[in-house]
């Protein structure tokens, strides 16, 4: 979850502790999406992919994977975005465009 997505969340709770929040609450809500997340409130498009799927791209062409990695590697990569002061994504980022660029 984003901090974004934690900040609205936080947001949608102290409105639900006001009374007459109600339209404020659902409002917050319709922002957020079903998913709890930006992405589903109507920021991503679906694409079909190459095997015919579906695949959920953002608007600035973002798709979303998950990776299960070993837990040394894990902490390497974590400390190494913190040595950086960068995002572990970003630096997976960078990695795997070197390894597709053949670098």
């Amino acid at each position: 979850m984003s901090w974004r997505t934690c900040d609205i969340a936080r947001s949608l709770k102290r409105m639900k502790e006001r009374k007459g929040a109600d339209k404020e609450v659902r409002q917050g809500q319709a922002a957020l999406g079903k998913g709890g997340s930006r992405a589903a409130a109507g920021a991503a498009k679906s694409r079909t992919g190459p095997r015919g799927g579906t695949t959920t791209l953002t608007d600035s062409g973002m798709v979303k994977k998950n990776l299960w990695i070993p837990w040394d590697i894990a902490e390497g990569l974590r400390q190494k975005a913190f040595d950086e002061r960068r995002s572990e994504a970003d630096i997976i980022r960078e990695g795997l465009e070197r390894l597709l660029d053949g670098k």
